[in-house]
C-alpha cells in the first residue's frame, strides 16, 4: 500500500485588476484591449466613477462622441461633484458646437472648483469659440492669477493677443509658455519657437 500524501491547498486564481490594466491599454492605444477590461470592470461594479470617466475618454479618442458623453453623464450622475468628468464632457461638448451645454457644465464644475486653473482654460477656449474673446482674455488672465506657470493658459492668452494685435503682449505670453511647458505639447512647442521668430522683427520696427 502506497504512503499518504499530504494534500496540498488549492493555489487560488491570482486577481485581475481590470482598472490598471485597461489604463495600461488606453495609454498604449490598444483600443480593444482597453474596452474589454473597462466593460468587465464595470459590469461588476457599475457605480466606478473613474472607470466611466475614463471610458469616456476612450470613446472621445476614437471619435465616439456620443458614447463619450453617455460616459461622462453616467460618472457624474453617480457623483455630481466629480468635477473631471465634468471637465472631459464640456471638452466633447465644445468639439461638437454644442457651447452652451458646455459652458454650463464648465460653470458648474467651477462652483465646485473655483480656482482650477483646467477649468479656467476650457472655460476660455468655449468662450473664445463663441466669439467672445475679451471673456476669454479675462477668465485666462483670471487663471493665470491662480497659477501663473500654466502653460496652456499662456498659450491660449498669446493666442488671443495676437489675433487682436497686440503683439508685445503676445510675443511675452508665447516666451511663458516656453519657459513652463514640458514635452508633453509636443510640436506646439516648435510651432510657437516659429512664432516668436517672425513678431521678433515686427516688435523691432515698433521702436
Amino acid at each position: 500500500m502506497p504512503p499518504p500524501v499530504a494534500s496540498v491547498p488549492a493555489t487560488p486564481a491570482p486577481t485581475v485588476n481590470h482598472f490598471d490594466l485597461a489604463v495600461r491599454h488606453q495609454t498604449l492605444g490598444n483600443f480593444e484591449q482597453a474596452l474589454a477590461h473597462y466593460t468587465t470592470l464595470l459590469a461588476s461594479d457599475e457605480f466606478n466613477v473613474e472607470a466611466r470617466n475614463n471610458l469616456g475618454l476612450l470613446y472621445h479618442e476614437r471619435g465616439l462622441a456620443g458614447e463619450a458623453i453617455e460616459q461622462f453623464r453616467r460618472a457624474i450622475l453617480l457623483d455630481p461633484r466629480y468635477v473631471r468628468a465634468r471637465s472631459n464632457l464640456a471638452v466633447v461638448l465644445m468639439n461638437g458646437s454644442r457651447l452652451d451645454e458646455a459652458r454650463a457644465e464648465l460653470r458648474a464644475a467651477l462652483a465646485l472648483e473655483p480656482r482650477n486653473v483646467d477649468l479656467h482654460v476650457n472655460l476660455a477656449l468655449v468662450e473664445q469659440a463663441h466669439g467672445r474673446s475679451d471673456e476669454a482674455r479675462g477668465t485666462l488672465i483670471r487663471a493665470l492669477g491662480y497659477q501663473p506657470s500654466h502653460p496652456a493658459a499662456h498659450y491660449n492668452l498669446a493666442i488671443l493677443y495676437e489675433e487682436s494685435g497686440d503683439i508685445a503682449r503676445a510675443y511675452d505670453h508665447y516666451n511663458e509658455f516656453l519657459k513652463h511647458a514640458g514635452p508633453e505639447y509636443g510640436v506646439r512647442l516648435s510651432d510657437v519657437r516659429r512664432r516668436l521668430e517672425l513678431i521678433a522683427p515686427r516688435l523691432l520696427t515698433r521702436e
